[in-house]
């Protein structure tokens, strides 16, 4: 979306092929090259925070990685700086 940036992420597995999928229509896992895992979201227009889980597998091994997007116009506390 316009203010989100794509997440890139090194992917170390053995065997080195693996797979990536994404539970959410908002959010794009894709495997940019052999070691690379680039996650993308779109703009969140609802007014409720949301979450999502990316899966990644190599062989047998599992990797789940949850995907939080903030609602619009949240802003953090104050840290007091």
């Amino acid at each position: 979306g316009a203010g989100n940036e794509p997440l890139a992420i090194e992917v170390k597995t053995s065997p080195t092929e693996w797979t990536v999928e994404s539970e959410a229509s908002w959010v794009t896992a894709e495997r940019t090259d052999g070691r690379t895992l680039t996650i993308t979201v779109a703009d969140n227009d609802a007014s409720a925070e949301r979450s999502t889980t990316v899966t990644v597998e190599a062989g047998q091994a599992v990797q789940h990685i949850k995907v939080v997007q903030l609602a619009p116009g949240w802003t953090p506390w104050p840290t007091g700086e």
